[in-house]
Order: C-alpha cells, then sequence, then structure tokens
C-alpha cells in the first residue's frame, strides 16, 4: 500500500509491500501509467496531474507455489502543480536608487497566495511588491506560490545593488594651501 494517496504533480510515492511468503517470490507492481516495477517496494514518480491505480501481482516459487494477484482499492491523485514565474525591474541598480519592482507572470489562474522572499530577511505576501533594499549586495528573490489544492512552487533570481562612491573634486586650488 502506498503511503500517502494524495499530492501534487510531480508526486512521489513509496510504496510498501505488505504481504508475507512462505519462500522467495517474485513482485510485479503494474501502475496505470503504463510502468511497472519488479521490486519489493519500488518508488514510483506519478506525473502529471490525474488518478492513478495499481496492481500488485506475487508469485511464490517453491514450497506451496502459488499466484495470487492483490488489487488496490483506493486510488492515488496526483493534482496540478502552480508554475511560479515573475521578474524584477531593474534587475542591476545601485544604492543610491534601490527600489525594485517585482511583476508576477506566473501562468496559472488557480493561485491563491504568493509570497516573495527578498533575501534580506524580509518578504511580502503581495502579489506585485516593490521593495527597497537597505544595503548593497546580490540577492536572490525567490517566489513561491500556491494554488487551490495547496499545491506549491518555486523560483528564483538573482538582483543586484551595486555600491556607489562619490567624489567632489576640487574645481581650483590655492597656491601654498
Amino acid at each position: 500500500a502506498p503511503i500517502i494517496s494524495l499530492g501534487c504533480d510531480p508526486m512521489t510515492v513509496n510504496f510498501q509491500n505488505e504481504s508475507t511468503a512462505a519462500s522467495n517470490a517474485s513482485y510485479l507492481w503494474s501502475f496505470s501509467d503504463g510502468t511497472s516495477s519488479t521490486l519489493e517496494n519500488p518508488v514510483h514518480v506519478f506525473s502529471p496531474s490525474g488518478i492513478y491505480n495499481y496492481t500488485l501481482t506475487i508469485n511464490t516459487t517453491s514450497k506451496c507455489i502459488d499466484t495470487s494477484q492483490i488489487v488496490s482499492v483506493s486510488s492515488i491523485t496526483v493534482n496540478p502543480s502552480p508554475i511560479a514565474n515573475f521578474v524584477a525591474s531593474p534587475l542591476v541598480t545601485t544604492i543610491f536608487d534601490p527600489d525594485i519592482f517585482f511583476f508576477n507572470t506566473s501562468p496559472t489562474s488557480n493561485i491563491i497566495t504568493w509570497f516573495y522572499d527578498f533575501d534580506d530577511g524580509t518578504g511580502s505576501n503581495d502579489v506585485n511588491p516593490i521593495h527597497t533594499y537597505a544595503t548593497w549586495g546580490d540577492y536572490y528573490v525567490t517566489q513561491t506560490v500556491t494554488n487551490t489544492y495547496a499545491c506549491s512552487n518555486s523560483i528564483s533570481i538573482l538582483v543586484k545593488i551595486l555600491p556607489e562612491f562619490r567624489f567632489w573634486i576640487p574645481n581650483a586650488f590655492t597656491p601654498g594651501n
């Protein structure tokens, strides 16, 4: 039986064979996505989203030779995952103009929450936030989106805040001073 039966695309399921046999046995897990496994306890990735089923066929090879098939009546539901995507403007600026505008470009319509981690200890739940950086440096900004199925997805981009130095050079000199 699988440990979990509901998840997000792609969904990794750890199957555990709970049957016993008095002798050596062979296993055939058949998944409704057209794949199979001969491992006793396989790990399988289900994608795309949908409802999947599986069967397990066990054959014993000695003593009380038997072929029995165990059919799962529970299904595995793989819910769609959202696609995180955003742009920042500008990607490179200086500490004298440290305002960065973030624009959500996620194509999924069923997103219900957005979170931006600005990599400076702060974040925002706005869909299209504006952030002002206090110090110069490289910041990996991460957007995490969550849809109505409680599935989430994240993506990061690099924003650079450059130091800027200003020098005032005198335009006149006085001899001796």
